[in-house]
């Protein structure tokens, strides 16, 4: 479905480029016309009131006419007398025709335009004894520009095409960029529709198992059948944390409206979570080390924070064998306010890559009770307030969890 997409948007986005492209052109040329038109009009006025040959008309193209191309006739007042005096050597426009077209001219009030019956351009200057009319015929204007305008006919053909394979190899590379990772969310939407399934699936069982059990024994008093009916409160205690957690989630995962924002005292917060968990880490013979700078102020939601920190912390602790050590820091550095979690406890490199993604349980979590949303929660909270997070696990530095607050 994603390749048949990509096709159909490339496809379209060829065709509304090509359209523009050829649309553009249309109207250059439409207004180059126009252009050499009026150029042409200038050209017929010059010859009847300039004695210098004319040389050439064309703005645009730079095309050289001559005169030869041209006629003029000339109208004796007095006399009545009307005679062709140039353009005898161009037989495109037989005499008679000339004359026929410059006595209709004579009850023209225009000083230029067109003469669609004899389909000739003119000009013509009247002064008190004399009009002398300039005319060209249409199709030799027509065909004078069609000449002059092959080059740049040719020019906007071959933009066109340059325009069209720059425009397809970009797409290419574009829509295959970004359909990928549509493809990638696609596939991530349903590899948590399935999570999401099959972590429900087995609960509801039970459940169904449960009231099954009862119903068959519904003549015995409810104390005796205390063990179905707390196998399935402990089911729905499970499903609801589940669906809390993914409602959590759907919730960091939304931008904070800046109107909802606030200063957190992350020092406060980051000391009051280590200190809860002092006494569970004595009891593990776990050595918890604080080194949190005081007075660090951030900009967010405090629910947010708090889960934040707690949820890494307390993954410390969960983690941690017994006589380990478990360090907890925050400091400000420039505009950056950095908050560290280390344990001693490695993350494998194959799990390393997957452990802020929703379900994901590694090898070392799958003993623990918990549906593999704690981190994807942390990751999407510290996004949300345009921080970042990232974890790495080494022999030389243990496992150590980074988020980075920007300072506003």
């Amino acid at each position: 479905m994603l390749k048949a997409l990509r096709r159909k948007i490339l496809l379209m986005n060829i065709f509304f480029v090509g359209f523009a492209l050829i649309a553009g052109f249309t109207v250059f040329f439409v207004i180059s016309f126009r252009q050499a038109n009026k150029d042409m009009q200038n050209a017929l006025r010059n010859l009847i009131t300039s004695e210098e040959p004319l040389k050439a008309y064309s703005q645009l193209f730079g095309f050289v006419h001559t005169s030869g191309k041209m006629h003029v006739v000339l109208y004796d007042k007095t006399s009545g007398l009307m005679k062709v005096i140039a353009g005898k050597d161009d037989d495109s426009v037989r005499e008679t025709h000339l004359i026929a077209a410059a006595k209709a001219l004579l009850s023209e009030e225009k000083e230029s335009g067109r003469l669609k019956r004899y389909k000739l351009y003119y000009s013509r200057v009247e002064t008190a004894n004399l009009i002398k009319m300039a005319f060209v015929s249409e199709d030799t204007f027509t065909r004078l520009y069609t000449d002059s305008a092959k080059e740049a006919f040719y020019a906007d053909i071959l933009i066109v095409v340059i325009s069209l394979g720059f425009v397809m190899f970009t797409s290419l590379v574009f829509y295959k960029k970004n359909l990928d990772f549509i493809e990638y969310i696609s596939a991530e939407q349903r590899r948590f529709m399935a999570d999401a399934s099959h972590r429900l699936k087995t609960p509801l069982a039970i459940i169904l198992a449960n009231n099954g059990m009862i119903r068959s024994h519904q003549d015995e008093p409810v104390s005796a059948q205390t063990a179905w009916l707390d196998s399935t409160e402990r089911e729905i205690s499970d499903m609801k944390r589940l669906i809390d957690g993914l409602l959590l989630l759907s919730k960091s995962e939304t931008s904070l409206p800046s109107g909802i924002k606030e200063d957190v005292n992350l020092s406060a917060v980051a000391t009051r979570y280590a200190l809860q968990f002092e006494a569970l880490a004595i009891e593990s013979n776990i050595s918890l080390n604080l080194d949190i700078e005081e007075g660090v102020v951030i900009r967010g939601q405090d629910q947010r924070v708090r889960g934040i920190v707690l949820s890494l912390i307390e993954n410390a602790v969960k983690y941690e064998d017994r006589g380990g050590s478990i360090e907890v820091s925050l400091k400000r550095n420039g505009n950056k306010i950095i908050f560290k979690v280390r344990n001693n406890t490695l993350i494998s490199p194959e799990d390393l890559p997957h452990i802020f993604e929703r379900f994901y349980r590694g090898s070392t979590q799958r003993k623990e009770s918990g549906h593999g949303l704690g981190l994807a929660i942390v990751k999407a909270a510290v996004e949300s307030m345009g921080g970042q997070i990232k974890a790495v696990s080494s022999e030389r530095t243990g496992t150590v969890f980074t988020v980075i607050f920007h300072a506003e």
